[in-house]
């Protein structure tokens, strides 16, 4: 196995695409062929607008690599809880855990569904029936500036 030097991805979302995240996630780094992606840090910052977010209770953000419904998401201490963060009326500020190697609580994957797959960030509903579950948001207008840094690892 062999490593890429380190890469950072800086993208801003428009209200949109936050919008539509729980159907079309969006696409924060890119795939490489033949290779995974080794995650050093994820940052999401919140810049609010005049109209918060509209989350539901359940609904978390989170990082996967792959293609729905087999994309690797890792286990729940690994979301971002949506309400208290882009419900707000102020700027908000969260790190996720560098999770690609979590502990023994995360399920495995074939490397087919995963190899050559770049990095996303998704909304869903955490608990509920079926997966994946979750729906669009109506409301808010605000933005998110998303940074990661990750390396390739040839597969």
């Amino acid at each position: 196995m062999s490593f890429f030097p380190d890469s950072t991805a800086v993208v801003s979302l428009t209200a949109a695409q936050i919008k539509t995240m729980h159907t079309v996630p969006v696409v924060v780094a890119p795939g490489k062929a033949g290779c995974i992606i080794d995650v050093k840090s994820m940052i999401i910052v919140y810049h609010h607008g005049s109209t918060p977010f509209n989350p539901g209770a359940n609904d978390v953000l989170c990082f996967i690599t792959g293609v729905l419904p087999n994309a690797f998401v890792g286990y729940a201490g690994d979301t971002v809880q949506a309400q208290g963060f882009c419900d707000q009326t102020t700027d908000q500020f969260v790190q996720s855990p560098a999770w690609w190697i979590a502990g023994p609580e995360s399920a495995s994957l074939p490397l087919s569904d995963v190899i050559g797959s770049g990095i996303s960030i998704w909304q869903y509903a955490l608990l509920g029936a079926g997966w994946p579950t979750g729906a669009n948001w109506t409301a808010g207008n605000g933005t998110f500036t998303v940074y990661v840094t990750y390396s390739y690892i040839v597969a």
